[in-house]
């Protein structure tokens, strides 16, 4: 029997074989993985994008109806 890549345990189904890891342990994986591509995207009042000679221009921020 194969093992999980990420968890050690023996797997058993042909699927988790297939995929190298169990369900439990692929799902935690996949999520780990939007988590860092969501973080990696984010934008901080530090970047100078945001910025605007350190004073954040509000009219920007509002959108008029």
């Amino acid at each position: 029997m194969s093992s999980c890549k990420r968890c050690g345990r023996k797997l058993k189904s042909q699927k988790s074989i297939d995929d190298g890891m169990g369900r439990r342990c692929k799902k935690k994986a996949t999520q780990e993985a939007e988590d860092e591509e969501f973080i990696k995207i984010q934008m901080t009042i530090f970047d100078p994008e945001f910025t605007c000679g350190g004073v954040i221009d509000a009219r920007t921020l509002h959108t008029s109806s």
